[in-house]
């Protein structure tokens, strides 16, 4: 049989060389919000994230919010990458 879950790796970029404190990274499935803290070198993992059609999401204070769309395979780990860019000023 074909795995529910997969391995999730998300890392956090910003254009600082140190993620801010707060920083949040995670995925959206069923209209559920999942997120977890980053580590200082941006990453956060997720060993039992769902199959097929997710919006990965990271968070951070001073930066715009980021939202990527992503299909993950049963028993395929995913790696992705989300780059923060600073919030505009008014």
């Amino acid at each position: 049989p074909v795995p529910q879950t997969v391995t999730l790796v998300l890392i956090v970029r910003t254009s600082a060389s140190t993620i801010p404190k707060g920083t949040v990274a995670g995925y959206r499935w069923g209209g559920d919000d999942r997120l977890r803290p980053v580590g200082e070198a941006g990453r956060v993992m997720f060993t039992d994230a769902p199959t097929g059609k997710v919006t990965l999401l990271a968070r951070a204070p001073g930066y715009e919010p980021i939202e990527q769309q992503r299909y993950l395979t049963g028993g395929v780990p995913t790696d992705a990458i989300l780059t923060l860019e600073p919030r505009k000023k008014p």
